[in-house]
C-alpha cells in the first residue's frame, strides 16, 4: 500500500488529523510568537506508542 493510499484511510477516520512536522511547526510558530521564547531554549518531549507511528519525523527547525 502506497503513503497515499495509507494517508487516504487516516483521512477517512480521522479528517483533523495533522502530521507530526505540522504538529510540531504550529508548536515552534506558537512558542516564538504567542510566548515570545528562543526554541533552542525549550525541549519537546513525546511519547508515542509504536502501534500507532512507524517512524517520528520532525521539521529541522526543530532539532
Amino acid at each position: 500500500m502506497k503513503k497515499r493510499e495509507k494517508l487516504a484511510i487516516i483521512r477517512q477516520h480521522y479528517p483533523n488529523a495533522i502530521t507530526t512536522i505540522d504538529s510540531v511547526n504550529r508548536l515552534i510558530d506558537f512558542v516564538e510568537e504567542k510566548l515570545d521564547l528562543e526554541t533552542a531554549k525549550i525541549m519537546l518531549a513525546d511519547s508515542i506508542c509504536s502501534d500507532d507511528v512507524n517512524s517520528i519525523q520532525y521539521p529541522s527547525r526543530a532539532i
